[in-house]
């Protein structure tokens, strides 16, 4: 997508990275996986595009062996 910038990404477990993206009109798509068995804190927000397990941030932690895809609203605080 034209305008498209990497924000950056951050390790939230030992085997879980969550990566976010500016994208042309300037919302924001965040990434995050787990690929260890155990599950992971983790607090990314924002509409659900994509999840390999039903209501996987429901909780607040991503469980093991799990993807989402969330895309939320431009934020002013990201990446600026």
């Amino acid at each position: 997508m034209p305008g498209a910038a990497a924000l950056g990404a951050e390790v939230i477990g030992e085997k879980a990275v969550l990566a976010r993206w500016r994208l042309g009109d300037g919302s924001i798509l965040t990434i995050v996986t787990n690929l260890g068995a155990d599950p992971v804190p983790c607090k990314a927000t924002g509409e659900t595009l994509f999840e390999n397990q039903a209501g996987a941030l429901g909780t607040g932690r991503l469980p093991g062996r799990c993807t989402v895809a969330l895309i939320g609203p431009p934020r002013q605080d990201v990446g600026a």
